[in-house]
């Protein structure tokens, strides 16, 4: 009886100690479909300093888990992302993770403040290793390259980097 006793004290501490580490995914996003089941989870950091517009996007669509990337510029660009092309994350244990756009991404343009906003976006297909990856080293620099020109993000702050980290934790641990 002892023995039983035991094993369900255990069994309790354990089931605490995952609820609590589900609460702490706390997505932008988290529905469950109510017709397919089909869970939908999707997580928006900026990333970078005030004056520039990055965000990283982490998203789960059922089975498949992706990273995308979308970026504000004050100027007009034409180019788009096409399929195929990547984005890189530079890590801090040294790793660069390259993301390939899983279809042509057309960017889009608005007027605001008497100029022209021209917002970038992408998205790939990733594995589960590159989410361990992501949720093991911080995010050190962004790169992108459109129509020819690079575009990168250096110096990103601690703190937004360990919030993707924390994403892509939750994330793996749902695979």
């Amino acid at each position: 009886m002892n023995n039983l006793k035991n094993v369900l004290a255990i069994f309790l501490l354990l089931g605490s100690t995952y609820v609590s580490k589900a609460q702490d995914c706390n997505f932008d996003k988290d529905e469950k479909d109510k017709f397919t089941g089909e869970i939908t989870r999707m997580a928006d950091q900026r990333m970078g300093n005030i004056t520039t517009h990055w965000n990283l996007i982490l998203e789960q669509k059922g089975t498949k888990y992706y990273l995308g990337l979308r970026l504000l510029r004050s100027t007009a660009i034409t180019n788009p992302v096409l399929k195929g092309e990547k984005f890189y994350l530079k890590l801090e244990d040294g790793k660069v993770l390259a993301i390939a756009a899983d279809k042509d991404y057309a960017p889009t343009f608005y007027s605001a403040n008497g100029g022209v906003q021209t917002t970038i976006n992408t998205r790939g297909e990733v594995d589960l290793e590159t989410l361990k990856s992501l949720s093991a080293s911080p995010v050190t620099d962004i790169k992108i390259t459109v129509g020819g020109n690079d575009m990168t993000q250096s110096s990103i702050p601690s703190k937004q980097t360990k919030k993707v980290m924390e994403y892509a934790a939750c994330l793996a641990a749902s695979k």
